[in-house]
């Protein structure tokens, strides 16, 4: 009888640790798997700044050069004519 009890208690614990085990390596590969997506996630977030920190250099480069272009228009606009020299009649 007792010896019957042992096999059945020490069958149990055998297949309690198989399906614990198989637990750990299922829920080991899971997390794995989504700290790959975690990482991806965050190195297409870092793409996507890179290009917009780049958009924005150039935005700004393009706004530069257009306040200086209108400046210089101004300039002209503004400065006096140049005199024109008196040539005798």
């Amino acid at each position: 009888m007792c010896t019957t009890q042992f096999v059945k208690i020490y069958g149990t614990a055998e297949y309690a640790q198989y399906v614990a085990e198989g637990t750990f390596g299922v829920v080991s590969v899971h997390a794995g798997e989504e700290a790959l997506m975690c990482k991806r996630v965050l190195i297409l977030g870092l793409c996507v700044a890179k290009e917009e920190g780049r958009m924005m250099d150039h935005v700004v480069g393009e706004y530069a050069d257009l306040v200086h272009t209108f400046k210089r228009h101004q300039n002209l606009l503004l400065s006096p004519p140049p005199s024109r020299p008196h040539l005798p009649d």
